[in-house]
Order: structure tokens, then sequence, then C-alpha cells
């Protein structure tokens, strides 16, 4: 059970560190599809044949401080004893921001930059050629 458990949580981990992109020309050319990871900040972009790897940074996370505290009493015959505590720690939080991408294959690359708030973003993308891809991060 607890094997079980252990691979629901990875699962679960892994899919909320990864983000989809759908990059839609804007001269009906080709579309294209890819994904983001948290973790390293890589990028994959499948578009008109080709795939694009490269890095993004992104400048919205921030981190809160939290602070949570108990009460616990204890009985035993006609005494009783309370103990109180304090927890203190550190979240991180994905926030509001914006970024850029640059992706290459081969001797194209690949530039965009995006919006991103609450689990999704918007964003403009242009390859070498000029050509140009609205950007959809769900």
């Amino acid at each position: 059970m607890k094997k079980i458990i252990s691979a629901l949580v990875v699962i679960v981990f892994l899919n909320g560190c990864a983000h989809q992109l759908e990059l839609i020309s804007r001269d009906n050319s080709g579309n294209g599809v890819g994904n983001a990871q948290e973790m390293g900040k890589q990028i994959t972009i499948n578009l008109n044949g080709q795939t694009f790897k490269g890095t993004y940074v992104y400048d919205g996370m921030k981190i809160i401080s939290t602070t949570s505290s108990t009460t616990a009493t204890a009985y035993g015959g006609y005494r009783s004893a309370t103990a109180y505590g304090n927890g203190y720690s550190s979240t991180y939080v994905p926030g509001s921001g914006s970024g850029r991408v640059l992706a290459t294959s081969g001797n194209n690359s690949l530039r965009c930059d995006f919006n991103y708030s609450n689990g999704s973003g918007i964003g403009y993308c242009q390859d070498n050629s000029g050509k140009e891809y609205d950007l959809l991060i769900h």
C-alpha cells in the first residue's frame, strides 16, 4: 500500500511541474505544441517538423512565510497539563510575472516573451525567419 501511495504522490508532483504549450501561427503556416518543465527550466517545442529545445526564465515566483499554532491539553485524574506550540516555515508560491524563452533547432532559433498568472499564460514568439506565433501556456 505504501508503494502505491508513494507512486501516486510522485505522479501528482511531476504533473504539477510541467506546463503544456501551444503555438499558433499568425499567418496559418503551422502550429506547434510543447512543454516546459519547472525543474531545470527546460522547454521542448515541436513546430513545423522541427523540435526546438532550450530554457526559459520567469520572474513571477514568491516565497511567503507561514505560521501555525496549536494547543494540547491532557487530563489525568484531578490534574491537567497544557502545551502550546508555534511552527514557522517558508513556502514557494507561483505568482504572476513575465518570462522569456530561448530554444533552438539546428540553425533555427525561437524566442518568446510571455506573461504568466495562476497556472496559465499568454505570449509572443518569433523564429529566425521572422515568422510570428502566439503562445498559450496551460
